[in-house]
């Protein structure tokens, strides 16, 4: 029945090309969504680096405040959004169903972390953070409000490139919207 069904049909298999173009496609995008999870690593890092704690009573009620405040919450979603696309595409390769859950999340959560402190090390956390505090739209409203919070001269803040030499106790300030 089988046999006059592929005949009738002209059924043929899949040629071996289709099946390793689609594995390759799935590692591929695997890798790739480890390279920005570790990007958003190393985001969170310089984040968290360079968090003002010194100064944290002085700008927050309590360290409890200051830390809901200032969470990377969009990096820390963004990694768990690629953490999810290595174990969906991972499960989707030939031995993939092999492996438990807490191996194929603790991996990639593992090399984002590794690659994340290296990329932090190379200065790219900082750079994507300028590039993003720059270019995105909202980015110092909603994933970073430390870029737009030193700019706030209503709130006793104030900050800049002073771009002439003090006299009199006055100066030019020239802040991050080039005013």
């Amino acid at each position: 029945k089988i046999l006059n069904k592929i005949k009738e049909e002209h059924i043929s298999p899949k040629p071996r090309w289709q099946f390793l173009l689609k594995n390759y496609v799935v590692w591929l995008a695997g890798i790739l969504a480890l390279l920005i999870g570790a990007a958003a690593v190393s985001v969170m890092i310089y984040l968290f680096q360079y968090n003002d704690w010194e100064i944290y009573e002085e700008t927050h009620k309590s360290l409890a405040e200051f830390l809901l405040l200032t969470l990377p919450y969009f990096w820390i979603i963004f990694l768990s959004l690629f953490v999810f696309i290595i174990y969906y595409n991972l499960k989707h390769t030939k031995n993939g169903y092999r492996y438990p859950l807490y191996i194929i999340i603790l991996a990639p959560v593992s090399l984002s972390i590794f690659f994340g402190a290296v990329f932090f090390t190379l200065g790219w956390g900082e750079k994507i953070d300028s590039i993003l505090g720059s270019r995105a739209p909202f980015y110092d409203i909603v994933i970073n409000r430390y870029v737009d919070f030193w700019s706030q001269p209503g709130e006793g803040r104030l900050a800049g490139l002073i771009i002439s030499e003090p006299v009199d106790q006055h100066f030019i300030l020239l802040d991050r919207n080039q005013k």
